[in-house]
């Protein structure tokens, strides 16, 4: 089983109540290898939500802003029958 690698980027470091944020990313495997058809679970503000990659293994996904405060950005793929979680 191989290895995977999750990137997370987010459009914004600075948002306001009602702004839209776009979090996006890419799956790779330890040898570099896009991961298509991979399911992604991204938390943010206490809430988590589920996209899956593209062909070319890019997640994306907007969420709006609504609650101020700080908060952390997580993302996670459970892995598979030849891919190791991450």
């Amino acid at each position: 089983m191989s290895a995977t690698y999750i990137i997370i980027n987010a459009s914004q470091q600075e948002s306001y109540v009602g702004d839209e944020i776009i979090i996006s990313g890419l799956v790779i495997d330890e040898d570099g290898m896009l991961v298509s058809d991979a399911v992604v679970l991204v938390s943010f503000d206490d809430q988590v939500y589920s996209v899956v990659t593209d062909a070319e293994g890019n997640y994306s996904i907007n969420i709006v802003a609504s609650n101020a405060g700080t908060f952390g950005i997580t993302a996670s793929f459970d892995g598979n029958n030849i891919l190791l979680p991450s």
